[in-house]
């Protein structure tokens, strides 16, 4: 990655904001006809105020309040493609603010182009669990050709993948 600037500031860690998903919901069909942009409406100015020039940006997981009141297990990947899609929408009707990062290449197009890179990611692997009697990484490979490139194996909750915080440890 070349950098073209002096710094480069990350977010390293930013939760989806209620703004941008309740924004695009309210004009969903003025941003898929790329006449309205939510990203722009609901991060773009909060993130140039700050001088971000890139967000690592959970678009799902394991959320406090989805493990407190039982979400089911396919909620989880069906809340992380809908909001992998809200930026699938944006970039697929010329956004011009951002940029999903899916390899390297993209992440110096952002530099070059002064454009916000985001990097979607999983906060827990409840979301590629899938069916409990079905071990197979579906979930994993879908989201991934959606845009996902990272995953923190746990947040607040136990998964397949390991232990949440306060959880006891897993026998077996």
């Amino acid at each position: 990655v070349q950098m073209n600037r002096e710094f480069f500031l990350v977010d390293g860690y930013a939760g989806l904001l209620d703004e941008y998903r309740f924004y695009f919901d309210l004009h969903e069909a003025e941003v898929t006809a790329g006449l309205r942009s939510a990203f722009d409406e609901a991060y773009l100015p909060v993130l140039r105020r700050q001088g971000v020039g890139m967000v690592y940006l959970s678009i799902g997981g394991e959320h406090t309040a989805q493990v407190m009141y039982g979400s089911t297990d396919q909620h989880f990947f069906w809340d992380a493609h809908r909001n992998l899609d809200l930026f699938l929408c944006e970039e697929e009707n010329g956004t011009g603010s951002f940029i999903l990062c899916r390899r390297a290449a993209d992440l110096d197009r952002a530099i070059r182009e002064h454009k916000i890179a985001v990097l979607a990611a999983l906060s827990g692997g409840k979301a590629l669990e899938g069916k409990s009697n079905f071990q197979a990484l579906a979930n994993l490979r879908s989201l991934y050709r959606a845009g996902l490139r990272a995953v923190q194996l746990t947040g607040n909750g136990r998964n397949r993948l390991a232990d949440g915080c306060g959880q006891h440890r897993t026998m077996g």
